[in-house]
């Protein structure tokens, strides 16, 4: 299937082991050459007055959650208590949540981009940050939610934008 997919493309397998090597090559001169690359503090400046609508961000919550099976209500439960009790959230999300995309960041769900389901954003509507939700039911199953950071929407100062920019004029 896989070399049926690149026929398609008219593609050759040595063609895309080459495409493939130049790709690498070039990514890691340009990583190599643009370290070494000044940027001066006019630059960044300069940069941040042509581009500042890059630098806006929007308002924002940033929650993580511990995610279990709908038959797992007891396991919800118990997961909750054991926050309130003082025990790590991101240690029992690693350990207990079935949320593989997440889990593995202590599930850090990050500033979302998406809309979540309703149930899930009621309770994170309710939660300040540090607060943790009893458990609540989604399609998804059982959530245990807590509020990491929220973020105030508005223009980044040439500071916070700072390394962003670096970055940008080093690759340009």
């Amino acid at each position: 299937a896989f070399l049926e997919s690149l026929e398609s493309v008219n593609m050759t397998y040595e063609d895309l082991e080459r495409e493939t090597r130049e790709q690498l090559v070039s990514q890691q001169l340009i990583e190599e050459v643009s370290g070494e690359i000044e940027v001066s503090d006019a630059d960044v400046e300069e940069y941040y007055e042509n581009n500042n609508d890059q630098f806006v961000v929007e308002e924002g919550v940033r929650p993580a959650h511990i995610l279990v099976a709908k038959e797992d209500r007891d396991l919800a439960d118990e997961l909750h208590q054991r926050v309130l009790d003082g025990e790590d959230f991101a240690a029992l999300a690693e350990e207990y949540s079935i949320d593989d995309a997440s889990a593995a960041d202590g599930g850090d769900l990050g500033f979302p981009t998406y809309p979540f389901v309703a149930e899930f954003q009621a309770a994170l509507d309710q939660l300040d940050v540090g607060d943790v939700s009893a458990p609540v039911e989604s399609p998804f199953g059982w959530h245990v939610i807590t509020v990491l950071e929220v973020r105030d929407g508005g223009a980044l100062t040439v500071a916070e934008a700072r390394e962003q920019i670096v970055v940008s004029i080093q690759s340009q």
